[in-house]
């Protein structure tokens, strides 16, 4: 099985073409995201920086128990790694400011980017019309998804607000449907 992976990789590079690309750009999101699931179920990341900490903090405190920081000539040297440690501290990036923004601006702009993928896959495919679909879809994740990151959490809940998006969309392409239908029937 890893043997037919691997030979097609391979052959993503030794025999390069737009198509095999998109294969490779397909791998490395799965394998990403495949992280990315672990580390949010397991909480490995933030775990293992906090016990990071924790052996940090313990042997600063063994080094103060022992007198370092009234030392003459390390004393300066442990009062700066104490102020370094907390400086990195306080710098720590807050997930959620990564997290939010990006689950709302894919929530506002999924079925505009079924249709991106959709369009792309006419267009490997060697259909002219697919580059419609690809320009008209993108325009549309740009239209529905960013005014989605600016729209507010509404009632503290993340999961309503991905849930109006969705509905919103929905909303949209049912519109669209039935002034298709009604375009077509009166021709």
């Amino acid at each position: 099985m890893f043997e037919s992976l691997l030979a097609s990789v391979e052959k993503a590079f030794v025999e390069f073409n737009l198509r095999r690309a998109m294969y490779l750009i397909f791998l490395c999101v799965i394998g990403l995201g495949g992280l990315w699931v672990y580390n949010e179920t397991t909480g490995y990341g933030p775990f293992s920086r906090i016990d990071h900490q924790i052996s940090i903090l313990e042997r600063l405190q063994a080094l103060e128990a022992k007198g370092i920081d009234k030392s003459t000539s390390l004393g300066g040297v442990f009062r700066g790694t104490v102020a370094e440690l907390a400086k990195f501290q306080a710098q720590q990036p807050n997930a959620d400011a990564y997290i939010v923004p990006a689950s709302k601006f894919f929530a506002g702009s999924c079925i505009p980017l079924l249709f991106v993928v959709y369009g792309l896959a006419q267009l490997l495919a060697g259909n002219r019309d697919g580059m419609g679909v690809l320009g008209g879809a993108a325009v549309c994740v740009i239209l529905f998804g960013v005014p989605s990151v600016f729209l507010p959490v509404l009632w503290n809940s993340l999961k309503f607000t991905i849930l109006l998006l969705l509905g919103l969309q929905l909303l949209a392409l049912a519109l669209v449907v039935r002034i298709g239908k009604r375009k077509g029937t009166a021709a």
